[in-house]
């Protein structure tokens, strides 16, 4: 910005993940110059750029005019649509706007809940899909999978089920009293389950394959 001082804010920057959370557009900053008048769509006013963050993304801060303290980011139209865009810790990591400042301006953009804008629902997919591969696989004791079977009948989690066939159908003493007395087969034949459900009911009962 050729014969205006350049004014930084620095900005502390906070402790984030290892990995930066994804950001699904490119924001370039605006070319204004310090002292330079601009509306801000946020506050609904006319500023005055007061300074850039150094933030990853660095971006013109702006304060109202007549207004002494109290400066913040430029929303401008392309900072409103990261807003729309992004998830609540993107715009935190690449903005560097701290969580009261976000918060106010998903509230400001009418952006509710946790997973409503592009961003948001690709952070949850990928928190959901990390959980998921970290607990695959492992084996539960029998403690744990009645802990879990509780913990989901209190809850009535079944409600969420896509296939819901089994959704009111536990196992019933009846049915858990007939595992290892016959093949695995024909248990489930009997029952109307599949082998498969028989095979791992009976071996996490640790009831042993009929000889």
């Amino acid at each position: 910005m050729p014969g205006t001082r350049l004014s930084v804010t620095k900005i502390r920057p906070e402790p984030f993940q290892s990995m930066p959370p994804a950001i699904l557009s490119v924001y370039v900053s605006p070319k204004v110059r310090l002292g330079e008048r601009v509306i801000c769509l946020y506050r609904d006013a006319e500023c005055r750029i007061t300074s850039w963050s150094n933030a990853r993304i660095s971006w013109p801060r702006c304060q109202p005019i007549g207004q002494r303290g109290g400066s913040g980011l430029w929303v401008n139209l392309v900072l409103e649509r990261a807003i729309l865009t992004e998830s609540f810790v993107s715009l935190r990591y690449w903005f560097g706007a701290s969580k009261s400042v976000v918060q106010n301006w998903r509230a400001w953009a009418d952006v509710k809940g946790h997973a409503t804008t592009p961003g948001s629902k690709l952070a949850q997919r990928s928190a959901s899909e990390a959980g998921a591969s970290a607990v695959r696989g492992l084996q539960l004791s029998d403690e744990a999978c009645d802990l879990r079977a509780k913990f989901a009948k209190e809850k009535d989690l079944a409600r969420f089920m896509k296939d819901k066939r089994w959704a009111s159908k536990g196992w019933t003493i009846e049915q858990e009293a007939m595992l290892g007395t016959m093949p695995d087969a024909a248990v489930a034949e009997l029952i109307g389950r599949s082998e498969n459900a028989v095979r791992q009911r009976r071996e996490r009962r640790r009831i042993p394959r009929p000889t």
